[in-house]
This record gives structure tokens, C-alpha cells and sequence, in this order.
């Protein structure tokens, strides 16, 4: 099976459509989205209507539940709770009642999707997390894969029934081993922070076990435009013109 991972959209309905595209090709047998498909950008409309109207299941990220957790929403800083205030005036009904049921993970097969770490935290950042901590994780985890988003960052952990270790994602296929548990962050599409502007997402395919991390050329200036037209804070725009990492495609 192939499946094409994508997470953290943002609202970014130009650099959505690029992926969903850029998918296309690749002939894939399924796509997952991770959640936090608003937020931050300006058509959080279009990108939920999107997912709903082509069946993309999907989790539960921390920006979906601030739009219907007060409490939630108080854990933001301040930009983002602007934005989350914004996003809730430009949504409907219908994305309201699409968000409120979804689940805090999914389960296919062997591999486990959720938005922050396994297995059903929203909020928690897997970078954050001690030895000790991770090494619990990966020893409760019944999946051997797991995929999450949240830090918008593509790299993964491994781990040999000891030892977890982090390594990076480099554009391409990475060949990950097939005897050791892993959890997989796919990147963003909508607001990488990885240095690079490009959407990202990933393809996995569990038959020669190999994570294909994809870059993706978008409009940004269309987006970034549209941000400080709905009133979105600025930064929300500048942040999607990173080009501090020369990648090789």
C-alpha cells in the first residue's frame, strides 16, 4: 500500500491544492491528513471543504479543537489566537460539525496517525519529550509506525527496543528499517518551519518500507496576500517565505 501523509494545512488552500496535484501522480491508495487544517491561514473554508467533499479522513489537531475548546485556545500565544478568532468567522456549519467529529487518532493496519504523539495526544511536542519519555511511548505503541505533524519540522524517531534516536528526513526516498518502531513527522503543507517555503508532505509505502518526503512549489504570494486582506497578523504571511536551507529536488 501506498498512502500520501499530509499535515498541518493551515487554511493554506493554494499550497494544498499544489500537493493534492503533486499527488495525483504518484498513484497513491489512500491519503491521511493529521490535522490543524485551520489556523493561521486564510481559507480554512476551502481547505476543510476540500477534505470533506474528497473523503480524506483525517485527525483531530490542537487548532481544530481551539475553535471548540475555550480552554484550549487560552494554551495559544497571541497571533494564534487571533487567527483561531478569525478562522471562526470564516467557517461554517458544516466544518464545525466535520471538525467535532473527528478522532483523536486513526488505525490502519500497522501504523497509527495522530497529531502530536501516540498514541491520541493533540497537543504534545515529540521533540520536547526526554529519553525516558519517548522509550515509554515506543514501548506502549502496538504499531510499529506511527506518523504525526505538529512541529511542521520532517524528521523521525527510531527506536531498537533500548535506544531512540532522531534523524532527518531528507528530501526523496529515505529507507527506514523494517526491524525497529518509528514515528514519522510528515512535514507541513501549509507553514513549513523547516527552513524551507516549499509545501511538504510525505509518501509511504509498506511494501519496500521507504518514506518519500515530497517538496512542492506553491503561490505563497497569493496566500500571503489573502492572509492581510481577511486581517490575519502579519507574521502569519512572512513566516511562509523561509529560505535559509538550499534544497536539492
Amino acid at each position: 500500500m501506498k498512502m500520501a501523509i499530509i499535515s498541518d494545512i493551515h487554511g493554506n488552500y493554494e499550497a494544498l491544492l499544489s500537493v493534492t496535484e503533486d499527488i495525483k501522480k504518484s498513484e497513491v491508495d489512500k491519503i491521511i491528513c493529521l490535522g490543524d487544517f485551520i489556523g493561521y491561514g486564510p481559507q480554512p473554508e476551502e481547505v476543510a471543504q476540500y477534505l470533506i467533499e474528497n473523503d480524506i479522513p483525517c485527525v483531530l489537531g490542537n487548532h481544530e479543537n481551539a475553535i471548540m475548546n475555550k480552554e484550549a485556545l487560552a494554551n495559544f500565544n497571541v497571533d494564534a489566537m487571533i487567527s483561531i478568532e478569525i478562522t471562526r468567522k470564516l467557517i461554517s456549519d458544516k466544518t464545525l460539525e466535520f471538525m467535532s467529529k473527528l478522532p483523536a487518532n486513526l488505525i490502519i493496519e500497522n501504523m497509527l496517525f495522530v497529531h502530536g504523539t501516540p498514541p491520541d495526544s493533540i497537543n504534545t511536542y515529540l521533540n520536547r519529550l526526554s529519553d525516558d519519555e519517548l522509550s515509554d511511548i515506543f514501548n506502549n505503541m502496538e504499531q510499529q509506525i506511527a506518523f504525526i505533524g505538529h512541529t511542521h519540522d520532517p524528521l523521525y524517531c527510531c527506536f531498537d527496543g533500548e535506544v531512540c534516536d532522531f534523524k532527518m528526513l531528507y528530501p526523496g526516498i529515505n529507507q527506514i528499517d523494517p526491524s525497529m518502531k518509528h514515528i514519522i513527522n510528515v512535514g507541513s503543507v501549509g507553514q513549513p518551519r523547516d527552513g524551507n517555503s516549499d509545501a511538504k508532505y510525505v509518501i509511504f509505502d509498506d511494501a519496500e518500507f521507504t518514506v518519500y518526503l515530497r517538496y512542492v512549489k506553491y503561490d505563497i504570494d497569493k496566500t500571503a496576500k489573502l492572509i492581510q486582506e481577511r486581517n490575519f497578523p502579519k507574521y502569519n504571511a512572512d513566516r511562509l517565505y523561509q529560505n535559509w536551507v538550499e534544497v536539492l529536488h
